[in-house]
């Protein structure tokens, strides 16, 4: 792309990506009764949760039985409405978003005991290597995507690290300002504005390391990553797809993604 597209059309693909108006425009996605989502409080949710060893729901509903299965759906749905309800008290006032966010981390960790209680323990070490078995080919899948993307950019050992440097930096200054912003309440304008200082920085640095041409391949890969996430959480694909943490782009990282 970064050699046959046009000037005009690279000028087009990065101005989508930046504009600050795109997630606004996009708006909260509506569930099938028409109804608006509210953000959700915290990461995850026991529709979606994990259990088990930090392994994913449709893993764990291959090693069910029916009854199993049905115990956890049980489970699942009174969880569900726990949630709800403290979606309802932080939109009444009765509590702030970070009491909601602790009291819902403890809800998940009560249902994830829960469902685990209802294991066998055969079933219990299948889940783990299962799990260790997801974790070994996303370590290897990283691995590759990053020796792409240094031939890519023709980056030797040292600049490679120089630029792993830099989006680690990135990344844990984000999830800093993260934290920060949930304990004193900030909105969601203040922390945009925030963050984008943060990868205006991350940008001058990388631009520094990269030549022209590689940097401008950083750049359109972040403008298509960006679309691809945009498209993923308006229900254009599979949700997984889309879920990176700001700057943690696939195709080896290049980091370039908020």
């Amino acid at each position: 792309l970064q050699s046959t597209l046009t000037d005009e059309q690279k000028q087009r693909l990065l101005e989508r990506a930046s504009n600050p108006t795109n997630r606004a425009q996009a708006g909260p996605r509506a569930d099938e009764s028409g109804t608006r989502r509210s953000r959700r409080i915290g990461r995850g949710g026991p529709n979606g949760g994990l259990a088990a060893g930090h392994m994913h729901a449709g893993a764990l509903r291959e090693l069910l039985t029916e009854e199993q299965q049905s115990q956890v759906d049980q489970i699942r749905e009174s969880y569900r409405e726990q949630l709800n309800a403290l979606r309802d008290q932080v939109s009444s006032g009765a509590l702030t978003r970070e009491e909601a966010r602790v009291q819902a981390g403890e809800l998940r960790d009560a249902m994830r005991s829960d469902i685990d209680a209802l294991l066998t323990d055969e079933q219990r070490t299948q889940l783990e290597e299962m799990h260790q078995s997801r974790l070994e080919e996303r370590e290897a899948r990283r691995e590759a995507a990053g020796q792409v993307r240094n031939e890519v950019l023709d980056l030797d050992t040292d600049s490679a690290a120089a630029l792993d440097a830099i989006l680690d930096e990135f990344r844990e200054a984000v999830q800093t300002l993260r934290d920060e912003l949930r304990t004193s309440e900030a909105d969601r304008d203040e922390m945009h504005a925030a963050v984008q200082a943060l990868k205006e920085t991350r940008d001058e640095e990388v631009a520094a390391l990269l030549d022209e041409v590689g940097f401008e391949i950083y750049q359109i890969h972040g403008a298509l990553h960006h679309r691809l996430r945009r498209h993923t959480m308006r229900g254009g694909g599979n949700r997984g797809i889309g879920q990176h943490g700001p700057g943690n782009a696939p195709f080896g990282s290049f980091g370039n993604a908020g």
